[in-house]
Parts: structure tokens; sequence; C-alpha cells
């Protein structure tokens, strides 16, 4: 009789103990699960600022080569003695910007007339080379923002509208290409474990960043990744920061920041399960500590 009281005894104390853990439990988790969110929408916050940064940095970059060219053209129509760009001319633009590997002066016919730096005449395809004519002749305007990428590195076309003979008519067009190698540096110093890269450009051509390499690859239609990456280019529109979770299940956290002046998307991303590894190392350092905490709250709640 007595063996059969301290049985039920232990069994009420157990149930009683049981009962009284399980409010604390359900409490905990929830507590955990705020802590999820708020951590989230930190590392969220701090990831946009760093693709913001990045972004800034690079539309900066180009900025002070665009300025130096277009005040070098403008300037050169301005100067009555020297009115034609010669081949003296192309050499020391190129000279003062060592990230110029390129530059060519065009007819409005689109007729290479001079160049300077690398012949490779395939980096100038008829579309690229046909749109920057047509904004600059037709417009009067600079172009910038045609993306191409040659052996992991980015490289931006740029063109000014040339005016040798009448301020008000374009009769030729400058067009320099310049390598944005500066934006791997950049990248390959903020971009923490597990975290990756890609850009986006006007029209729609994609270069993702390999980590690993520290370098720019093409996306095309046999990887995989680029489905991905397409699929939150999609899901991002009119959003700067989110969680997304992609057509094979797996979570990222992303953030994207427009590159002004080239009317480029950068984007920069990483695995979602980055905050449940932080909350867990923040809060539990060791098995033992969890141990210790179910032991404590079985003696004294």
């Amino acid at each position: 009789m007595k063996k059969t009281r301290k049985k039920l005894f232990a069994k009420a104390l157990i149930a009683l103990t049981l009962v009284s853990i399980l409010p604390v439990v359900l409490i905990g988790w929830h507590m955990l699960r705020a802590d999820s969110r708020i951590l989230q929408n930190e590392i969220l916050d701090k990831q946009h600022t760093l693709a913001y940064r990045v972004a800034l940095s690079l539309a900066e970059e180009v900025m002070r080569e665009t300025q130096f060219f277009s005040v070098f053209t403008e300037l050169h129509s301005a100067f009555k003695d020297h009115p034609n760009l010669n081949q003296e001319d192309l050499e020391y633009l190129r000279a003062e910007n060592p990230q110029v590997s390129f530059v060519g002066l065009f007819g409005t016919d689109g007729k290479l007339l001079l160049w300077s730096g690398n012949t490779t005449r395939s980096r100038f395809k008829e579309p690229d080379r046909d749109a920057i004519i047509k904004t600059c002749v037709e417009k009067g305007q600079k172009y910038v923002g045609s993306m191409r990428n040659t052996q992991g590195t980015l490289f931006v076309l740029m063109g000014f509208p040339v005016r040798q003979y009448s301020a008000d008519v374009v009769d030729g067009v400058l067009i320099a290409e310049m390598n944005l190698t500066e934006l791997n540096k950049v990248l390959d110093q903020n971009l923490i474990e597990n975290m990756t890269a890609f850009v986006v450009a006007s029209d729609g051509k994609m270069v993702v960043y390999d980590e690993n390499k520290g370098n720019f690859s093409v996306a095309n239609n046999q990887r995989d990744l680029q489905n991905n990456e397409q699929y939150i280019v999609q899901h991002m529109q009119g959003i700067i920061s989110a969680k997304i979770t992609l057509p094979d299940d797996t979570n990222w956290l992303v953030s994207k920041a427009e590159v002004p002046l080239l009317e480029w998307t950068l984007f920069i991303q990483q695995p979602a399960n980055v905050v449940s590894t932080l909350l867990r190392e923040s809060t539990f350092h060791s098995t033992g500590d969890v141990v210790f905490i179910l032991v404590t709250l079985a003696i004294f709640v």
C-alpha cells in the first residue's frame, strides 16, 4: 500500500512539475520568436545599409570618370584652335584614367574613327553602340549604363557627344569602356561568410558575384542560380529588404539598393538561418546550459 502511495505521489509530483514548467516553456518560446523577428529585422537593416554603401561607392566612382570625360569634351569643343579630337587626345584620356581600358571616337553613323587601348571590337556589340550613339546624337546627352562582363570584371560603357565644328551639332561620339575592379574589392572586403551579391542592369542583364573567386560571372540559362535570382528580382519589386522563400524551399534574407546614375540594382543576400544560428548562440552557449535550465525549473518551479 505504501509503495502504491509513493508511486502515486511521484507521478502526481511529476505531473505538477510538468504543468508548472509548461507555462514557462510557452512564455520562453514566444519570447524566442519575438527575439527572432527583432534580430531578423536588425540584420536586414544592416544588410540594406551595406548594399546602399556599396551602391553609392560604385556610383561615385563612375561619376568621377563621367565628369572628367564630359568636361574634357566640352572644353575641347570650346578651343577653336584645336577643334578635332586626335589620337594624342585619346591616349591622354587613357593615361589619366587607368580604369578606362578602351576609348574610341565614333562617327554618327557608328563607324569607329580613332581608338586607344584594347582593340577587341567584339566588346562593342551593335545594340550597345547604337543605343549610345542614339542617346548622344539625338538627345545631345551623355550615356552611362550599359554593362559588360569580361573574365570576371564588370565594365560600364559610357558615351559623350562630341561637337567639333558647331556647339549646336553633334558630329561624333566618344565611347569609353571603364572597368569596375574596385567594386570587386569593396564586395570582397564587406561581404561576410555565406553572403552573396548580384547586379541587375536596366536592360535585365545580370551578373553574379562569386565570393570564392572574388569576381563576377554572367548568369545564363544553364545556371540554376539564375532562376533563384530572377525569382528574387520579381518578388523584391517595391521592397528594399525582405525574407524570401525560393521555389526550392530555401529561405534568404535579401536587401537591394539602386545604383545612382547607372540605373543598376545591387542585391545582397544571405541564408535566413543566420537568425536562428545567432539566436541559439546568444541564448544557449552550450548543451549544458539547456540541461541546467531544465533541471532548475524542475526543482524550483
